[in-house]
Parts: structure tokens; sequence; C-alpha cells
């Protein structure tokens, strides 16, 4: 019987001894794995850090950029250059506008006629510019029916005081006044008029200057008096006060 006992008590050790083993032998096998696999990754980390590739999310190009910086770099800036105003259906045309200035003004232009569509305030124009004879022109030209909406000649002088380094007169224009259509009341009558309605006496100086706008001829007129600056505009052939301001002088 006890023969039987230390036989079983041996059978019993063994299977422990046995079981032992195989648990160690197993965890070894796991850490092995995990070593392995530790290593892979530290192979891809440095293999994508000296290629400068990452995951899809944040992939990068061998120069270390995104993928998306080269195209935004190599695209040409065009918040800087201005657009063209395009010029819709209907209109007359800038050789139209030319003729329709020319015809106004009843002059032949010496030189070249220049025009440039524009918009303004909602209307559409041909800025035209000429010169004929000692002045220098410039209409607006309604761009649909050709009618004159603006008009301005003013007399070109020379400065003969002025030399260039060459000892050669300069040549550059000056404008100096508009020219005055018949049946005008003048800038005298216009200043007049202006004063009258003002009810006062100007100090210094009164300034007057014809001008066109819109069909309408006026003459500009300004002075100051009672530490105020005046600004009238007269109409040219009724006298009439189309416009008026007063304004404080800043001391």
């Amino acid at each position: 019987m006890k023969n039987k006992i230390i036989a079983l008590f041996a059978v019993i050790l063994a299977v422990s001894m046995t079981a032992a083993a195989f648990a160690v032998t197993s965890n070894a096998v796991e850490d092995e794995a995990a070593a392995s696999a530790a290593a892979e990754d530290t192979v891809e980390e440095e293999t994508a850090s000296s290629t400068g590739k990452r995951s899809p999310k944040g992939e990068r190009s061998a120069s270390g950029k995104k993928s998306g910086d080269a195209t935004a770099e190599s695209a040409p800036d065009m918040s800087s250059k201005k657009e063209k105003i395009s010029v819709p259906e209907g209109v007359i045309g800038k050789d139209a506008a030319k003729e329709a200035a020319l015809l106004d003004a009843g002059a032949e232009a010496e030189g070249k006629v220049r025009a440039r569509y524009s918009e303004k305030d909602g209307v559409s124009y041909y800025s035209v510019r000429f010169t004929a004879g000692s002045l220098e022109y410039k209409y607006h030209i309604d761009a649909f029916t050709g009618a004159v909406l603006e008009k301005s000649a003013e007399e070109i002088t020379v400065d003969e005081s002025s030399e260039t380094k060459s000892g050669k007169k300069d040549q550059s224009s000056k404008k100096t006044k508009t020219a005055e259509p018949e049946g005008v009341i003048g800038k005298d009558a216009a200043k007049e008029a202006a004063l009258l309605d003002a009810g006062i006496e100007a100090e210094g100086k009164v300034r007057a200057r014809y001008s066109e706008k819109d069909g309408v001829s006026y003459y500009s007129v300004r002075f100051t008096a009672n530490g105020r600056k005046y600004k009238y505009h007269i109409d040219a052939f009724t006298g009439a006060v189309l416009e008026k301001t007063a304004e404080e002088i800043a001391e």
C-alpha cells in the first residue's frame, strides 16, 4: 500500500513539473513575439523619419511638405491683378463714341482719340479724350444712346519760363481755363449772383470757373466771408443758383 502511495505521489509530481515547464515556455514565446513586434515598429518609424512619409492622414513628401502645399505654392497669386470692366451687349462701341464727341465739338482731332468704357453710379459711358487746336477735350458719352453726358475743353499753354536740364523749354501742358460757349452770362455775372444770394461781401478773391456736367452748363463760384467758405453752382445761361454750400473754416 505504501509503495502505491509513493508511486502516485511521483506521478502527480511529474505532471506538475511538466505543466510548469510548459507555462514557462509559453511565456517566453509570447515575450519573444512582443519584442519582435516592437523591433518592427522601431524600424518603420526610422524609415518614415528618413523618407518623410507618414500615415495617409498626414501624408508628406520627401521634402517634408504636404502634398497640397506644392499646388498652393505653384498657383499664381491673382488677387493683385485688376480685372477689366466687361462691356455689356447693346453699347454703341468706342468708334461711335469717338464720332459723337468729335461731332459735338465740331473739331477735327489732332493725333490719337482715346476712348474707354466706364461705369459710375449705375451709368454706363465712354470717356473720350482728344486735342484740337489749342484745346484738350474730355467727353463722357452715354454707352447706349451716344448722348453727351459731360464735356470740357481746356486750353493748353506752354510754360515758357521753365527749362529742362538740357536748356530746352518744358513743353508740358498746363490746363488754365475751360472754353465757354456763346450765350453764357460770364464769370463776373456768376460771381455777382452768388454774392447776392449769400447777402455778404467776400473777403479776398472770388473765383469762378465754367463747367459742364450731365448736360448742364454752370459756373462754380468760390469765396470766403465771416469765417465761412462758400461754394456755388450758378446756371451759365440764366444765373440761377443750382447748388450752394457754406462750411465753417477750421482754425
